[in-house]
């Protein structure tokens, strides 16, 4: 899709090469006709800075967010923020790993951590982070 789209050339198809969320982005929108908002953050410290607005997309999109970072480069998606206004840094983050696999069974999902609510300090400091956001509403 990305070589058809021209965002990568024919090489690519077969390889091993990582996509990041401004990729997700693209083939979002490419499939769905969706468009996406990628909201960049250089530092844990802007990532937290951008909780509120984390939080507000949760409330009023409702669309799941795919994280990915440069040093951090375990994908992540992102389905809630447990947002502490008063103290940013102990908010939550609600991860799903999105390369599980197995049973489609949220019991299982859960008792093996690949859904779970992870605290801001999990994030790599040095780091940076851009967030794929959807803007679809699930409601």
């Amino acid at each position: 899709m990305l070589v058809e789209m021209g965002d990568k050339s024919d090489d690519f198809v077969g390889s091993k090469e990582w996509i990041g969320t401004f990729e997700v982005s693209i083939c979002i929108d490419y499939t769905y006709d969706i468009p996406c908002r990628i909201l960049h953050c250089q530092s844990i410290r802007e990532f937290t800075d951008n909780l509120g607005n984390l939080f507000s997309h949760f409330e009023s999109i409702c669309s799941p967010a795919m994280i990915g970072g440069n040093i951090d480069a375990a994908s992540k998606t992102l389905l809630g923020v447990a947002w502490n206004k008063s103290n940013p840094s102990d908010s939550h983050l609600l991860i799903l790993d999105p390369h599980y696999s197995g049973k489609d069974d949220m019991k299982i999902i859960e008792e093996e951590g690949w859904v779970a609510w992870k605290p801001m300090n999990s994030l790599t400091p040095s780091s940076f982070y851009n967030i794929c956001l959807p803007q679809f509403s699930a409601r």
